[in-house]
């Protein structure tokens, strides 16, 4: 099940509700979105809070396609479980 749980930037809302503990969370991140919204900030305090595991940053390529216009956008993927 994918439930979401960024809605409007913000980071926490109903799929970290509704989903069980351990369960698996994988987000897209726009780099400029991250800083902007706020979201190291509001991961930090789901860990000190002990809501989430720590959470893993991956920086990735979000299209593949060398002649795509935006075949070198880049942002992250943060990977973490629901305590």
């Amino acid at each position: 099940m994918v439930a979401p749980c960024v809605r409007g930037g913000r980071l926490g809302g109903s799929g970290q509700t509704h989903a069980r503990p351990g369960a698996l969370f994988c987000l897209g991140i726009n780099s400029p979105v991250f800083d902007q919204k706020g979201f190291g900030s509001a991961f930090a305090r789901l860990e000190s809070t002990g809501r989430i595991t720590p959470v893993d940053f991956r920086e990735v390529r979000f299209y593949q396609g060398v002649d795509h216009e935006h075949a070198g956008d880049r942002g992250l993927v943060a990977l973490f479980r629901k305590r």
